[in-house]
Order: structure tokens, then C-alpha cells, then sequence
């Protein structure tokens, strides 16, 4: 029977195996996303089709300076196109757009913050990142969200005419302005007649979650439309 890192040196191409053994002390960060392979080595993303097995072409993207933390990747190949989309973002906060890796021309860069008031770590500022195409015809674009340590949803809209940003969702957003006496009451009825009637009274959810994203899912309906799934700790959130 062969070593699991016998076979690992055989499905990888000869540049991937070679860093990661190098890195493997170092724990260096590696994953996939959709039909692509990554590892992050030093201030260098190595992106590989894992179809093509031995033969396939490695991709190296320069970061603009070295990360920190857990890094999240997502990788995003086009319709009826040869073009790759890459974002990546450290535990840090920091996020590298690259809207074609067949280029190699530097990311697009810029910190994710959290509130001021918040006490994070610098390693665990993001929490969780998704990522969709949104292009139309020849026209590369993609959207992105980035879940941040302050329960905050920062969203993102790249194509060829620019990436921008904005934070579209934040805890105190959610929670909305607090109710006067009567409205209190009324939420106080409301939440005693749901426990003892409804059966999705444990399942369904008024409001969204004020607590930090563990994971995003982006899906596409069509029609320009997306809909994002939020898993938190205690509900998953649409």
C-alpha cells in the first residue's frame, strides 16, 4: 500500500509537492476551490487545475505583502472564458483580487476593518468568505462577501471597471431601534404564543443573527439575483 505521501507526490504537479514539503513545518495553508488547488507559500499563491493531475499548469500570484493567519480562497473560472478569477483574504483582513490569475499583474488590495469597538485578535478579524461569478457576456465580474470577528458583512462588487466596496450589514443594523413599552409587550405575547403554538418556533427566525459568520454560502438565482445562506453559531440565516 503506498504512503499517503507517496500518492500526494503523485497527484500533484512536481512544483506543489516540492513547497509543500518545504512548507509542511511551517503549516502552510492549502485548499481547493471549485475545480482548483491552492497553497500559500510566503507571499506566494501557487493555483492548479486538479484535473489535470502532473501536467497541470501552476499559476503563481504574488501577495503585496506577507500574510497572517488563517487564509481563505476562493477561485472563480468563467463561462464560455479561459478566465480565472482569485480572491484571497488573511485572518488579518487583508484582500487580494486578482480578476483574471491568467495575468500575472498585482491584486487588487484593501483591509477589511471591524468596528473600533470590537477586541479581535489580528488573526481571527475574518471569519468566513464567499464568492460568485457575476459577469455578463465577454465582461468578467464576480461579487463577494467577507464575514468579519465583529459580526459585520462586508460585500463586494468586482468587474473590469473596478472593485467596489461596501459594508452592507452590520449587528447593531440588525438589531434595529429598541422597541417603546407597548411594543416590548407585544414582543412579549407575540414570543409566548410562538413557544406554545408554532412548531418552527425553534427553527424559523425573526430577525438575522447578531453573532460572527462561521461560513457563507453565495448562490445565483438568476435574473441578477443572489441569495446569501449565513451559518452562525446558533441559526443559518438568509
Amino acid at each position: 500500500m503506498l504512503r499517503a505521501d507517496v500518492v500526494q507526490a503523485h497527484i500533484l504537479p512536481r512544483a506543489v509537492s516540492d513547497v509543500l514539503g518545504e512548507a509542511a513545518a511551517a503549516g502552510c495553508n492549502r485548499g481547493y476551490s471549485f475545480t482548483y488547488g491552492w497553497a500559500l507559500h510566503r507571499q506566494t499563491l501557487l493555483l492548479w487545475k486538479v484535473e489535470d493531475g502532473l501536467q497541470a499548469t501552476v499559476r503563481r500570484l504574488h501577495l503585496p505583502e506577507p500574510p497572517s493567519g488563517r487564509c481563505l480562497v476562493e477561485v472563480m473560472p468563467h463561462n464560455n472564458s479561459t478566465a480565472v478569477t482569485v480572491l484571497l483574504c488573511t485572518g488579518s483582513g487583508q484582500l487580494c483580487v486578482w480578476l483574471d490569475a491568467n495575468f500575472p499583474a498585482p491584486p487588487y488590495s484593501q483591509h477589511v476593518c471591524v468596528s473600533a469597538n470590537r477586541g479581535t485578535r489580528e488573526s481571527s478579524v475574518v471569519c468566513a468568505l464567499a464568492a460568485s461569478p457575476a459577469g455578463s457576456g465577454s465582461t468578467l465580474g464576480f461579487l463577494a462577501v467577507v464575514a468579519t470577528a465583529d459580526a459585520a458583512l462586508h460585500l463586494y462588487h468586482g468587474s473590469q471597471n473596478g472593485i467596489f466596496p461596501r459594508q452592507f450589514h452590520t449587528p447593531t443594523a440588525a438589531a434595529g431601534p429598541k422597541p417603546g413599552v407597548f411594543g416590548a409587550l407585544g414582543s412579549v405575547v407575540k414570543a409566548l404564543y410562538s413557544e406554545a403554538f408554532d412548531p418552527l418556533h425553534n427553527v424559523q427566525r425573526s430577525g438575522a443573527s447578531a453573532m460572527a459568520a462561521l461560513q457563507l454560502q453565495l448562490l445565483p438565482l438568476g435574473g441578477g439575483r443572489w441569495k446569501l445562506l449565513v451559518l452562525t453559531p446558533e441559526a443559518l440565516d438568509c
